[in-house]
C-alpha cells in the first residue's frame, strides 16, 4: 500500500505526491460530507484508502437506487474512533423542493394587500401598503410529513428584507435574511410552505432564487454511553455486551406503513440463543429482526413473522434485514435470500427503533445482541439485495485499505 493511501483523505499530498504518482481522492458531494462529519467527531480524517471506499460506497448505493431510502444509518467500521462510527450516514433527507417545478401557491391577502405570483420568473410580490405585516401569505403545496422536523435553507432577490418570516404551516423555519439567505428548521404540521410579507413596508417584489427543504434524520444516541472505544474494531464494527445499545433517532411511525426497511450487516455471529438485533415491539405490534432459540426471526407488525425455516444464525455473516413495499405483504431477508410473507399492514406507534436490540415500548429494552454489527440502516423500503452487495463491497474495500 502506498504511503499516500494512508495519510488522511484531506492532506495536501493525500492524492500523490507530484512526479512519483496519483491516486483516486472522494468526489461524490454526500460522501465528502459525511467524511468530513466523521473527521469532526474522530479529531482527523481517516485514511486515503477508507475514505476511498466509503466514496465508492454512496456511488455504488446510488447507481442501484438504494441511497435515496436511506434514513438513519451508521457505517459502524472504518472510521477512527466510536464517535466517528456513530456519526450518521445522513443527517438530512432527499430534496422535496423542485425549483423545476414549483406549484402554483394560494395567496391570502388581508388589511389592503394586493399579492401576486409571478410563475415564469418565480416571483412573489405585493401591490400595496397595507396594514398587516403578516399578508400577504403565499402558501405551496409540499411533500412533507404531520410531525417531522425539516430543514428549510434558500436565498431570495429583490425585495427580501420585507419577508417577515418561512414556515411550515405556522412553525417558522426562518425569520432573518441575511443578504436574501436564510434558513432554519420547522416542525411540519400542514403539509405547505408559506411565505409571509410584510405588507407595512410595501410595494414588494421577491424572486425565489434558490430553495431546499429536507428532512431533519435524527442522530443516534448510545445509550448512556454503554458502548466504549474498546468495543469498536475498524475493520469488524461494534460488537455487541449483551447490554449496550444504539438508539437510532428514527421513530416506527417515521416511514410510511407500506414503505420501510430495518437491515444491519453482521461481521461475526453472536453468541445469545435469545437475541434482538434491531428494531420496536409496540404493544401488540412489533417491527424487528430476533434470534429465539438461535433461529432467525422477523416480525412486521402484528404478532406474524416470516423466517428462513433450519436457517440458524450460527456462523451467519453479512445483511440480515426485513422490508415492507405493499399493504398486503413484507419481505425478511437472510444470507442472500428473501423470503416473503402475505400480511396487512398496521399503524405503528411513535417509538424508535433500537439497534443491538429492540424498543419494548419505551420500557427498558431486553435479550440485547452481542453479535458484531458493521453497518445499520433504517427507512423507505428497497432492494436489501442490492443493499447488501453494496455494504458487503464497502465492508471489504475498508477491510482491504486499513
Amino acid at each position: 500500500m502506498s504511503l499516500a493511501a494512508n495519510l488522511p483523505y484531506d492532506h495536501p499530498y493525500a492524492g500523490g505526491y507530484p512526479g512519483i504518482g496519483s491516486q483516486p481522492l472522494p468526489t461524490d458531494a454526500d460522501a465528502i460530507d459525511y467524511l468530513s462529519r466523521m473527521a469532526a467527531a474522530d479529531g482527523a480524517g481517516v485514511e486515503t484508502g477508507v475514505a476511498v471506499a466509503v466514496d465508492a460506497f454512496f456511488r455504488d448505493a446510488k447507481e442501484l437506487g438504494v441511497f435515496s431510502s436511506i434514513r438513519a444509518s451508521c457505517l459502524l467500521a472504518g472510521a477512527r474512533t466510536l464517535a466517528g462510527a456513530l456519526v450518521p450516514l445522513k443527517n438530512e433527507g432527499p430534496e422535496l423542493w423542485d425549483m423545476g417545478n414549483v406549484p402554483t401557491p394560494t395567496i391570502l391577502d388581508g388589511d389592503g394587500s394586493a399579492g401576486a405570483w409571478d410563475a415564469a420568473t418565480l416571483t412573489f410580490s405585493n401591490g400595496n401598503s397595507s396594514g398587516s405585516a403578516t399578508r400577504p401569505r403565499f402558501t405551496f403545496p409540499v411533500s412533507t410529513t404531520n410531525g417531522k422536523y425539516y430543514y428549510i435553507s434558500g436565498r431570495f432577490s429583490g425585495d427580501y428584507t420585507d419577508v417577515s418570516r418561512v414556515s411550515l404551516g405556522t412553525s417558522d423555519g426562518a425569520t432573518t435574511f441575511v443578504d436574501g439567505v436564510f434558513s432554519g428548521t420547522a416542525l411540519d404540521a400542514s403539509g405547505t410552505l408559506s411565505i409571509y410579507l410584510n405588507g407595512t413596508l410595501g410595494p414588494s417584489s421577491v424572486t425565489i432564487e434558490s430553495l431546499s427543504i429536507r428532512e431533519v434524520i435524527a442522530s443516534p444516541t448510545n445509550v448512556a454511553n454503554g458502548f466504549v472505544n474498546g468495543d469498536f474494531s475498524r475493520t469488524s464494527g461494534l460488537t455487541g455486551d449483551g447490554t449496550s445499545y444504539i438508539d437510532s433517532g428514527r421513530a416506527n411511525n417515521a416511514d410510511a406503513f407500506s414503505d420501510k426497511h430495518l437491515a444491519v450487516y453482521a461481521t461475526s455471529a453472536s453468541t445469545g440463543v435469545n437475541e434482538m438485533w434491531i428494531g420496536i415491539t409496540d404493544g401488540s405490534y412489533a417491527t424487528r429482526v430476533y434470534k429465539q432459540s438461535n433461529e432467525v426471526y422477523y416480525a412486521y407488525d402484528g404478532r406474524t413473522f416470516a423466517y428462513t425455516p433450519g436457517h440458524t444464525q450460527a456462523g451467519l455473516t453479512g445483511l440480515v434485514g426485513l422490508k415492507r413495499e405493499s399493504s398486503s405483504s413484507f419481505s425478511a431477508y437472510l444470507d442472500g435470500t428473501e423470503v416473503s410473507k402475505n400480511e396487512g399492514e398496521f399503524s405503528f406507534g411513535p417509538y424508535n427503533h433500537f439497534v443491538f436490540t429492540h424498543n419494548n415500548a419505551g420500557a427498558s429494552p431486553t435479550s440485547s445482541s452481542t453479535s458484531t454489527f458493521a453497518f445499520y440502516s433504517i427507512g423507505e423500503s428497497l432492494s436489501l439485495a442490492d443493499l447488501d452487495t453494496a455494504v458487503t463491497n464497502l465492508i471489504t474495500a475498508i477491510g482491504e485499505a486499513i
